[in-house]
């Protein structure tokens, strides 16, 4: 076991050395990853919309539409554009001038305040699909409003009470609604982190892939086997531990960046959150190893784990409901570990769920550790040493090698 460790901390200085050498190789796997987290992290501003372009055509004119006019002014989301017609406010829609249109129809304050009932006309783009929700749920409850001022003026004249009467009368049905976490529904808070763990794990996964395909890409097995003490998983793990503990630091940074300098501060327990994230790291080196040993050429060992990890935002649940995709799209999304990670994330951050429900969810991500990596390494550490074996100097290199190790040997005698 001593020399099994010796070798995975050789190859771990072999793999320290060529990075420094090789400023292409930090580059791509360190500073350009970074670089576009960066990117991304400040691509949403203050994560909240603002000033939404949004068509208004008011037909009535009425004291209650005028109402309903300043309370819709007043949503910080909406950026209204008065038209004198319904026609042009579409034509404005359909050059994408505007994200939506609002008619509020002729005798709208007339037929509401008789009870009657009016229809107001929203017309919203929906291919863009967060801003038309956002659209929809504020101009919602902005005509909630004042509907309920239509209907508390309505019962005072028809009972003879007071407005502030009617007005706790009606203020049961009132609902409050809470997001957890993001209570003003701040799109840095929604979106990010998803985008972060998910670029970070899709980095790590190239990196890994990248280092390991190197001994079959460009030779150099033997030397590799070589410094590893003979033992092929020492020599395949330690190629990847520098790496490993680069992108780990890279999700601690981003855990403590959320909770810390954004000032979302987690609910429950951090300490898990940043095992799960541990985990994620070792799952995406895992699955690097598997499709490395089982794949025919290097080109298509890189290209599987780009296909495998690229696309996992659709399939984790983050934007569509894993209880309703397919069957088959539902199983691929319990095989990527950004799933299961995200699944722990919100719990530790936002919900403060009970621990052993949280290792519920630590189960899988453990298995996408270990069943890639107990099926990848044997297979990759038999292909490492048929790689040595077609290296033509591998009689040469092993023969330098061992000199330098009596002189090194004969020196430290020396020494003592």
């Amino acid at each position: 076991m001593k020399h099994w460790f010796e070798g995975l901390v050789n190859t771990a200085r072999i793999e320290c050395r060529y990075t420094r050498r090789h400023p292409q190789q930090w580059v791509i796997c360190a500073l350009l990853p970074v670089m576009w987290l960066l990117f991304v992290a400040n691509t949403f501003g203050t994560g909240l919309m603002t000033k939404l372009p949004v068509g208004l055509v008011n037909e009535d004119g009425g004291p209650l539409a005028r109402e309903l006019v300043m309370v819709l002014d007043a949503v910080p989301s909406l950026g209204l554009r008065g038209f004198e017609t319904a026609t042009e406010a579409e034509a404005a829609l359909s050059r994408a001038e505007t994200y939506g249109t609002i008619v509020i129809p002729r005798d709208f304050t007339k037929d509401s305040l008789n009870g009657r009932g009016s229809t107001l006309e929203l017309i919203i783009n929906k291919s863009y699909y967060a801003v038309g929700t956002i659209l929809e749920v504020d101009v919602k409850t902005a005509l909630a409003a004042v509907m309920k001022s239509a209907g508390t003026i309505r019962m005072t004249a028809a009972r003879g009470g007071s407005l502030k009467a009617e007005s706790n009368n009606l203020r049961i049905a009132s609902p409050e609604v809470y997001f957890l976490g993001n209570t003003g529904f701040n799109f840095s808070a929604y979106l990010l982190p998803t985008l972060i763990p998910g670029l970070i794990a899709l980095a790590a996964g190239l990196t890994f892939s990248g280092v390991l395909v190197r001994e079959w890409r460009d030779g150099g097995a033997t030397r590799l086997l070589a410094a590893a003490n003979d033992f092929a998983s020492a020599a395949i793990l330690g190629k990847l531990l520098p790496w490993f503990v680069f992108y780990v630091v890279l999700g601690l940074c981003w855990v403590f960046g959320l909770t810390g300098v954004l000032g979302w501060t987690a609910a429950g327990s951090v300490g898990v959150w940043i095992g799960a994230t541990v985990m994620l790291i070792a799952a995406m080196a895992a699955i690097a190893i598997l499709f490395t040993a089982v794949s025919l050429s290097w080109p298509i060992a890189v290209s599987a784990l780009i296909c495998f990890a690229a696309p996992s935002f659709p399939f984790t649940g983050f934007s569509y409901p894993l209880e309703s995709m397919t069957p088959g799209a539902a199983f691929f999304g319990q095989l990527l570990p950004l799933t299961h990670y995200l699944a722990v994330q919100g719990e530790c951050w936002i919900l403060n769920s009970p621990l052993d429900h949280i290792f519920t969810r630590l189960g899988p991500l453990a298995l996408l550790i270990v069943v890639p990596m107990a099926a990848g390494l044997p297979i990759l550490g038999v292909r490492l040493r048929v790689w040595s074996s077609k290296d033509p100097e591998k009689d040469r290199i092993r023969t330098l090698l061992v000199k330098e190790s009596l002189i090194t040997d004969e020196t430290q005698g020396g020494a003592r």
